[in-house]
């Protein structure tokens, strides 16, 4: 018997509907520039069709002192994600273009 998650369902079940959900919630950021973030697509039963609306008095937020410093040593390092994750790739695809040397 398989074991059970918290949510009741079997545990290939749950990480299979957690791993679809996360997908499908970082393909919703891909409506930030596509057409079909701007509308609300025909298939949406009430909203189909219409403008996807903007917030008009987005709220700002002022950091000073200590505030901003914890804000840029908790931020920095997402800054740095992109690039390494590129030179990662590059080292990887380095070290399998070539086969291993041979064992002596």
């Amino acid at each position: 018997m398989a074991p059970r998650t918290p949510a009741g369902l079997p545990t290939p079940v749950y990480v299979t509907l957690l791993s679809v959900l996360s997908e499908l919630l970082a393909f919703a950021a891909v409506g930030l520039i596509a057409p079909w973030g701007e509308a609300f697509p025909r298939w949406v039963p009430v909203l189909r069709g219409r403008r996807v609306p903007l917030p008009d008095d987005f709220p700002t937020i002022a950091l000073h002192g200590w505030r901003l410093g914890s804000f840029l040593a908790a931020y920095a390092p997402l800054l740095l994600w992109g690039p390494l994750l590129g030179l990662l790739t590059v080292a990887y695809w380095r070290r399998r273009r070539t086969p291993p040397a041979p064992r002596p």
